[in-house]
């Protein structure tokens, strides 16, 4: 299965940093959040940071004809849109992220470090990068996995 789109930002020399959003509201006001505030596209620290927002297909028949039409001209505008041709629902969250994934590693081997969120997260990206700066033990050759739970109850 093929992805439609490819963003430009995996080309680019130094990009360590990435950030994706598996959903989300593209076009208009609901790309600038959060586009316009933790998964803005900028430099931090003299690091890339980059999004890319990932999507199968939405609707069916002829409600689905104008939905990709939008989905390919946010693509065209912003170069940040990956599209494959399944059903975007949340039973194939799984589906979507593989083939993100696969697309990703095959596509951005510069790219050190990855966050996945959706569009209904908060992320301080400024934190993640001073604290994967301060990780001198690991320049992304190895897998880091950060986060935890609360079970104080």
């Amino acid at each position: 299965m093929q992805a439609q789109g490819v963003p430009w930002g995996c080309y680019l020399p130094d990009h360590p940093f990435h950030s994706i959003l598996g959903q989300g509201k593209l076009n208009g006001p609901g790309r600038s959040s959060p586009g316009g505030t933790w998964a803005e596209e900028r430099s931090y620290r003299g690091k890339t940071i980059r999004r890319v927002f990932i999507s199968g297909t939405r609707g069916s028949g002829e409600e689905r004809r104008p939905l990709d039409q939008l989905l390919q001209e946010e693509g065209r505008t912003y170069g940040d849109l990956l599209q494959w041709d399944f059903t975007d629902s949340f039973y194939n969250l799984t589906l979507k992220q593989l083939l993100f994934l696969d697309w990703f590693q095959t596509r951005c081997r510069r790219c050190r470090f990855l966050m996945s969120g959706d569009d209904d997260i908060f992320a301080n990206t400024d934190n993640m990068v001073e604290f994967l700066l301060s990780r001198h033990d690991n320049d992304g050759d190895q897998p880091l996995f950060v986060g935890g739970s609360d079970s104080s109850g």
